[in-house]
């Protein structure tokens, strides 16, 4: 193969990455966007919320609402909750935060695959170590993760406020009075609140793509096959076992996260949450084991059936343009 040829075929390959994984994210966001708002909320210190006219009550003020934390009300489980949300902010509620979530999941997803693609490439052709290989695998996998989290946090600061709103439907709040409210009061870097524990999280995401790369390899060798003749099926049951996995073994940074980038404060205007490992501790001084732990069935829940259908129309998308 001549090097024009091998040029186009390497920039083919590197657009049918950024293509499959801006669908295959979509398609998962758009599926699960209400346990991803329940999620947050359990994530969240909101864990009882009653409507109040007072603009400052309990230990802060969340998005105008009197929170308490003394209590963990919708102990009747993940669907209870839902009803709750419809019920006193409207159907439309499971939905907050959608905006922000299509407006990153796909240069979020899409870029993601592609560095991890080309990452793996890289590596793999720059060494001794094969593209087959899990460190090499945990490399690509760690370099997506932290690109993607630095161009992206923006986006997903703002869908997790939005989802922390809990006013009903006639009085949502607007993205644009949401922005200027953070720039005017923490300029940029008020947009990278969690950033770090996006970083932490990252090893969440190493686990995975090792976890789902060696069941692919696994799957393939006991059903004899390559990886190309993986089915459907296959890519189901590899995806959601590595996430269930992945998630569940390093769940806390999601809880922190989320606490970070949080709109409560002190009585006397300081932040709750002023870093990683700062909200961690916190967190487990206060409320112990289950703290660091809150939304985990949601988040499960969410993510499982979110990561398999990413995965399965990745993979799908990636076969049907890798054959044009």
């Amino acid at each position: 193969m001549s090097g024009d040829a091998d040029a186009r075929l390497r920039r083919h390959f590197t657009h049918v990455q950024l293509i499959a994984g801006g669908i295959g994210g979509t398609a998962g966001v758009v599926a699960t966007c209400p346990l991803d708002v329940v999620q947050t909320r359990l994530q969240s210190t909101t864990v009882k919320i009653r409507r109040t006219h007072s603009n400052l009550a309990g230990v802060g003020l969340v998005n105008g609402m009197d929170v308490n934390m003394s209590s963990r009300p919708f102990s009747g489980g993940i669907f209870s909750y839902m009803r709750f949300i419809v019920k006193t902010e409207g159907l439309t509620a499971l939905y907050k935060g959608l905006g922000p979530n299509l407006v990153g999941v796909a240069p979020s997803r899409a870029i993601y695959f592609a560095v991890y693609s080309k990452t793996k490439n890289f590596l793999g052709m720059a060494g001794p170590l094969s593209t087959s290989s899990p460190i090499v695998h945990m490399l690509s996998a760690l370099t997506a993760s932290l690109s993607t989290s630095t161009l992206t946090n923006p986006i997903w600061f703002i869908k997790t406020r939005l989802q922390l709103d809990f006013r009903s439907t006639g009085v949502r709040r607007k993205i644009e009075s949401l922005v200027k409210e953070v720039y005017r009061k923490d300029g940029i870097r008020g947009f990278y609140r969690g950033l770090t524990a996006s970083y932490a999280g990252a090893s969440e995401t190493v686990l995975y793509f090792v976890a789902y790369e060696r069941a692919k390899e696994t799957l393939a060798k006991f059903r004899n096959v390559s990886y190309e003749e993986l089915n459907s099926f296959d890519h189901i049951m590899g995806a959601g076992i590595s996430k269930f996995f992945a998630t569940a073994s390093v769940y806390p940074h999601e809880v922190a996260r989320t606490r970070m980038r949080q709109q409560l404060y002190h009585p006397d205007g300081r932040d709750l949450y002023t870093g990683f490992f700062q909200t961690l501790k916190k967190v487990y001084r206060e409320e112990g084991r289950p703290g660091l732990y809150g939304g985990m069935g949601a988040h499960l829940l969410r993510q499982v059936p979110n990561t398999v259908i990413m995965f399965v129309t990745y993979e799908a998308v990636v076969k049907f343009l890798s054959n044009l």
